[in-house]
């Protein structure tokens, strides 16, 4: 990389470019709903107040990434946490970048990068 006096990144237009992406995943999010209205701040507390009874409605999958070259973060959440939703993910990635521009993806050894599926998923991007 290289910076400019103002400390900014110069990204050269005139050549492809190599984006760095580092991608994780949190499966298993909780998603859940109060079971009581909150309480209004009174006069004794300022703060608002809830019920510590809730309601479980399901479990999500977030996948994120952020492009090292350009800080640009992107995100998918999904219902399931699959080699389906991973390649969903790169192609995301992919249709942001430039035509020419080269995707170098940095992710640890969950079973979903490492699939057929997924080994087989750069062969259809040119």
């Amino acid at each position: 990389m290289q910076f400019d006096e103002a400390g900014e990144i110069i990204i050269p237009t005139d050549k492809p470019v190599i984006h760095t992406v580092s991608c994780d995943e949190k499966p298993g999010i909780q998603v859940l709903s109060t079971t009581s209205e909150e309480l209004r701040p009174t006069d004794k507390n300022g703060v608002v107040m809830r019920d510590a009874e809730y309601k479980r409605l399901s479990t999500l999958s977030l996948l994120a990434g952020i492009d090292l070259l350009t800080g640009i973060a992107i995100p998918l959440v999904s219902e399931s946490h699959k080699s389906s939703n991973f390649i969903n993910f790169l192609k995301k990635f992919d249709a942001m970048d430039p035509e020419g521009d080269e995707i170098r993806v940095i992710c640890d050894n969950h079973s979903a990068h490492k699939s057929k599926e997924t080994q087989n998923a750069p062969a259809a991007c040119p």
